[in-house]
Parts: structure tokens; C-alpha cells; sequence
């Protein structure tokens, strides 16, 4: 099997779809991938597949429905995720919990807790969601620190501050 080199940096994105069209994937070894989002990630589409090829993968790439993640994996009609080898999840925290993003400075620490434990039931429902229906690879990207914290600079110094908060969460998806 060719393999093609891994560089799409160098590669425009027109590039990249005129390579994958033009590459005889039928010797390599088929590859499902399975995303499921709350954020709009269709572009990403060419270049999972270009680095799929690289490695020797025909990669099959399916979106799962937009926002509707929870629903995808409790669904006992969903063969993309029965039939995945691997499953991409995408959670991004901003669009699911605009209080910890947004609001975080306003919440009571009684408030913290119970939209931590509403996150962690969540992320812990749809990695079960997963396991009960399909044994493929789970590639989780974490949640995202906001890029101004609402406590700006003093947010690392605070004990259950936003920054620990979030990172509390990535940890308890690492975890789980």
C-alpha cells in the first residue's frame, strides 16, 4: 500500500480534496469515524481523511445530528455508532453551560456544584451511551478554557475558580 505523506500545513484546503479524490483508496483498510457534536465541524471532514490515508486508512467519515449528542448515543436505532471504529465527541462547553463560561462570577458555589454535577452526569451518560452500543476507540476533546476568564488574571490565584473548574471537568472526562 502507497502511502501518502502528512503535511496538510503545507497543503491548501482544495489541495488536500483534490489529493483524497485523486488517491486509489481501495487497498487500504476501511476506517469508520463517528462525530458527534455541539459545534459546527464539517470542514474538519478532508483532513481527518487525508491523515487517514497517510496511515493507511480509508476513512468514513459521518456526522452524527447537530446539538443532539445524548440523544445519538441512547438511540437503540443508531448503527454509525454500532458500526464506528472510532467516535469523536465534541462538547463545547460555551454553547452546553453558559454559566460556567459566562456566568461563572455570578454563581454561588452551591450553584458551582450543581452545574458541575449536571456536566459530569452528562459527560458520563453519553460515555455510557457509547459503551453500551459500540466498543470503537472514544477521542473526547476536552472542554476549552475561555480565552478571558471572567476573574481575568485573578481566576488561577482562586481556589474553585472558572480556570480549576474546567479543568476539574477535562479530568473527570479523562477519568471516566
Amino acid at each position: 500500500v502507497e502511502l501518502i505523506s502528512i503535511i496538510p500545513a503545507e497543503l491548501s484546503y482544495s489541495e488536500i480534496q483534490e489529493r483524497i479524490k485523486s488517491f486509489d483508496k481501495e487497498s487500504f483498510l476501511s476506517f469508520n469515524i463517528l462525530i458527534l457534536r455541539n459545534i459546527m465541524l464539517e470542514p474538519i471532514e478532508p483532513y481527518l481523511q487525508y491523515n487517514s490515508l497517510g496511515m493507511g486508512l480509508n476513512a468514513s467519515i459521518q456526522f452524527g445530528s447537530y446539538d443532539n449528542i445524548i440523544q445519538e448515543v441512547l438511540s437503540d436505532e443508531n448503527q454509525e455508532l454500532e458500526n464506528s471504529d472510532c467516535i469523536l465527541v465534541f462538547l463545547y462547553l460555551e454553547s452546553f453551560s453558559p454559566k460556567i463560561i459566562r456566568g461563572f462570577h455570578g454563581l454561588t458555589k452551591q450553584e458551582i456544584i450543581e452545574e458541575i454535577d449536571r456536566i459530569e452526569k452528562y459527560v458520563f451518560d453519553i460515555l455510557s451511551g457509547i459503551r453500551s452500543n459500540s466498543s470503537a476507540l472514544i477521542l473526547w476533546h476536552g472542554f476549552n478554557r475561555p480565552n478571558y476568564s471572567t476573574m481575568g488574571i485573578a481566576d488561577d490565584q482562586i481556589e474553585n475558580g472558572q480556570s480549576e473548574t474546567i479543568i476539574r471537568l477535562n479530568r473527570t472526562i479523562k477519568e471516566t
